[in-house]
């Protein structure tokens, strides 16, 4: 799965970049999370080919819900 394997990655590149094994793991654990936000958006954006119209992006964002 992609997550698991992106998380994988991560991890290992913290841990090359010199971090501690602790700090490695919380951002092997946090990164799992990257893909969140795609959650509230639409297909028709997601998997639109092309750029992303004026039009498309304002329709998304007014159909999502404020807090």
């Amino acid at each position: 799965m992609h997550v698991i394997r992106m998380s994988f990655y991560t991890g290992m590149l913290a841990k090359k970049a010199g971090l501690t094994e602790a700090e490695a793991d919380l951002i092997m654990h946090a990164s799992m999370m990257h893909d969140i936000g795609k959650i509230g958006i639409s297909d028709l954006i997601l998997l639109k080919p092309g750029k992303l119209t004026l039009a498309i992006t304002s329709s998304s964002c007014s159909s999502s819900p404020r807090p």
